[in-house]
């Protein structure tokens, strides 16, 4: 059966229609956060003042998998420390962010366990 126009647009009859806008907005959605990830990640490794202390590239062969490592800042007390981290990033980022899990143990007011919460990944 085939759908009509109604006051707000299409209206689907069938749930293969529906199926079909659905995956084609996910593809979409997709293909979208890859460009950009890609697009981050040349960001990263070609610019010339580079990250102080932050490195991070995705695994060879998932892009919304990441692991990097920070290095504590200076004058305090995780000065001398090197954190290893993994960023999950979800199939609609940018507008969704990342999950980060630290993999080193850190006392942080921002750490809870192995979870990094930040205001900004919200």
């Amino acid at each position: 059966m085939r759908g009509s126009r109604g006051r707000g647009g299409f209206i689907s009859r069938g749930r293969q229609t529906n199926t079909a806008m659905m995956h084609t907005a996910f593809d979409k959605q997709a293909a979208n956060s890859a460009r950009r990830l890609q697009r981050d990640y040349k960001e990263l490794t070609e610019s010339k003042e580079g990250l102080v202390g932050v490195s991070a590239k995705p695994l060879p062969d998932d892009m919304y998998t990441w692991h990097g490592n920070i290095s504590g800042p200076a004058d305090t007390k995780w000065a001398k420390g090197v954190f290893h981290f993994k960023m999950t990033i979800p199939m609609d980022y940018p507008c969704s962010p990342p999950d980060i899990t630290l993999f080193t143990k850190i006392p942080h007011p921002n750490v809870f366990g192995n979870k990094l919460c930040l205001d900004m990944l919200e």
